[in-house]
């Protein structure tokens, strides 16, 4: 389950080839991170598994992965926005959600 959560939240967008250096282009992507920052990308991941839905249901993280070189966890400190009531920043991990099967 570890494997399936770290590879739903992949973003190694400075090391991957696959991603040409854009945090956007990631399986995870992070349009925030752009030089012309974007709205837009991944905001959560979801995995489970058979054994997994008999004991927890599912495991879940909320807000855009974070994590690795260049990827630090979205925070809305320095964003001209409205967000009462979310978090400063979106630091999560994973956790059990849901009923289990």
């Amino acid at each position: 389950m570890d494997s399936m959560a770290y590879v739903m939240g992949w973003n190694d967008y400075l090391n991957d080839p696959n991603s040409e250096e854009k945090p956007s282009n990631a399986i995870m992507a992070r349009y925030d991170l752009l030089s012309t920052p974007r709205a837009a990308g991944g905001i959560d991941s979801k995995a489970s598994s058979i054994n997994t839905l008999k004991t927890v249901g599912m495991i879940a993280r909320v807000g855009p992965t974070y994590g690795g070189e260049g990827v630090d966890a979205f925070c809305w400190s320095g964003v001209r926005t409205f967000h009462e009531g979310h978090p400063d920043c979106f630091d999560f991990v994973f956790a059990p959600v849901g009923a289990k099967m």
